[in-house]
């Protein structure tokens, strides 16, 4: 399986950091590739936690990701497996974990694993592939810390 590593501090605190990527249904609030995001009906009306269920639709208008969380640890990790995409990915998940450093500064990483589908050619294109979700998910790691620092200000 390859896999993507991101880190990000973040002058906020864990709790900020956490209720931000807790918003499960939400993440189009920060996600810059992304047009939309919402809980879907068959979450049994919970809005986060294990087994709750999302779609993100993406700005291209096309690609979609649904994606359910298989582990949740409030303040520690979510893990989110994507069931069902238009991306050549035959499996995916991200783990976020969080880390407070100090009251008011937390180490947000963003581990995404992956295997792409084609066969041959998708383990041949991985290194690209690779390349790209870096680049994807830095940006909405980037994204990320931005909108924390202004919910921050917000509730200050």
């Amino acid at each position: 399986m390859a896999e993507v590593v991101l880190k990000r501090i973040v002058n906020v605190s864990i709790e900020t950091a956490w209720d931000i990527w807790d918003d499960y249904g939400n993440i189009a609030n920060f996600h810059p590739l992304l047009s939309g995001s919402h809980v879907l009906e068959e979450s049994g009306g919970e809005s986060t936690g294990l087994g709750c269920k999302r779609v993100c639709e993406f700005k291209d208008g096309k690609n979609y990701l649904k994606e359910e969380i298989i582990a949740y640890e409030p303040y520690q990790k979510i893990v989110i497996n994507v069931y069902e995409s238009t991306m050549p990915l035959k499996e995916a998940k991200a783990i976020i974990t969080f880390n407070a450093l100090h009251p008011y500064s937390t180490e947000v990483t963003f581990t995404m694993q992956f295997i792409p589908k084609m066969g041959l050619l998708g383990k041949m294109i991985t290194p690209l592939m690779k390349m790209q979700f870096s680049k994807m998910l830095g940006q909405m790691m980037d994204a990320f810390a931005d909108y924390a620092h202004g919910v921050d200000k917000k509730a200050a």
